[in-house]
C-alpha cells in the first residue's frame, strides 16, 4: 500500500496502479487500495475505472467522505453530472460544510441547468471560504451563462484579487467587457 503511494507522489501513475491492484489481490478489502486506486484512475483521466473502484471502497466504506467525493468528480468526468450531484450531496450529508464538495455540486447543477440551485451552492461556499478562487469562478460563470454580467463581472474580479495571476478570470472579464 506504501508503495502504491509512493508511486503516487512521483507520478508514477501506472507503476501506483500496479502496486494498487497488487494490494488489492493481497487483501481484497483493502478500503485505502481500492481508494487510491479510484484516486489514480482519476489522475488518468480513466473515469470508468475510477467509478468501479472508488465504488468498491464506498462499499467497504459507505461512510468515507472522501470516496464519495471523488466518486462525483469521476462522474462528472465522464458527463454523468445527475450521477455526481447524488454523491456531491452524499458527501454533503456526511461532512455538511465541506467546501470542495459545494463547489463541486455547484459545478455540477450548473451543467445541468440548474443555475439557481448552483448560484444558491456556490454562494455557501463563499461563506465558509471566502477566499476560494474556485468557488468565484465558478459563481461568476453561473452569472454569465444566465446574463448577469454585473455579478459574473464582480466574481470574477474576485477570483483576480484572490490570485492576481489567474489568466483564465482576466480572459473571462475581457469577454465580459463587451456585454
Amino acid at each position: 500500500m506504501n508503495l502504491g503511494l509512493c508511486y503516487g507522489n512521483k507520478n508514477m501513475i501506472d507503476d501506483e496502479i500496479n502496486a494498487l491492484k497488487s494490494a488489492i489481490e493481497i487483501d481484497p478489502k483493502s478500503y485505502l487500495a481500492y481508494y487510491n486506486l479510484g484516486l489514480a484512475y482519476c489522475e488518468k483521466k480513466d473515469f470508468g475505472n475510477a467509478i468501479v473502484h472508488l465504488e468498491k471502497a464506498i462499499e467497504l466504506r459507505p461512510d468515507s467522505v472522501d470516496a464519495h467525493n471523488n466518486l462525483g468528480f469521476a462522474y462528472a468526468g465522464i458527463g454523468e453530472f445527475e450521477k455526481a450531484i447524488i454523491e456531491f450531496k452524499r458527501t454533503l450529508e456526511l461532512r455538511p460544510k465541506l467546501v470542495e464538495a459545494l463547489i463541486n455540486l455547484g459545478y455540477a447543477y450548473s451543467k445541468v441547468g440548474m443555475n439557481k440551485q448552483a448560484i444558491e451552492t456556490l454562494q455557501q461556499a463563499i461563506a465558509i471560504s471566502p477566499y476560494s478562487a474556485m468557488a468565484h469562478y465558478n459563481l461568476g460563470s453561473v452569472y454569465a451563462v444566465i446574463g448577469d454580467y454585473t455579478e459574473a463581472r464582480k466574481e470574477f474580479l474576485k477570483v483576480i484579487e484572490i490570485e492576481p495571476g489567474n489568466s483564465i478570470a482576466k480572459q473571462m472579464l475581457d469577454k465580459l467587457s463587451n456585454r
